[in-house]
């Protein structure tokens, strides 16, 4: 089965804003587990668990605009992070549509696996 993946357009959305404010703000959203909410390290407790340790400068949905704000210096975006430390993919499949759907993003990164991984091949199946 071949699968049609849609033309990305964004680059098209920002440059338009650029040119006219009345153009609507892009929207890029980021839909993820720890890494994409900003937590780089876990910290072991005194007793049990971790504390997690987060980096809000060192996040990639940061470095994406970052790069974006160079590009399109004039253009302000709507960033969505839809982090969230310690969940999987089956987790994000039901937030997908409070967090992210809902918002109508003109572009959606998916960043999940490392959670999953950890549960061998039920976790494996799970993400699939």
């Amino acid at each position: 089965m071949k699968v049609k993946i849609p033309k990305m357009k964004i680059i098209e959305k920002i440059a338009k804003r650029s040119q006219d404010a009345d153009n609507p703000r892009p929207t890029i959203a980021f839909l993820g587990d720890s890494v994409t909410e900003g937590c780089f390290e876990l910290i072991p407790k005194n007793s049990e668990g971790f504390n997690n340790v987060y980096d809000g400068e060192s996040v990639y949905h940061k470095k994406v605009a970052e790069i974006l704000k160079v590009l399109f210096p004039t253009v302000l975006l709507n960033i969505i992070n839809a982090g969230a430390a310690g969940t999987g993919a089956v987790y994000g499949l039901e937030r997908l549509e409070r967090d992210v759907l809902s918002k109508n993003p003109d572009l959606t990164v998916v960043c999940f696996g490392l959670n999953d991984c950890g549960k061998e091949d039920e976790g494996i199946s799970e993400y699939i």
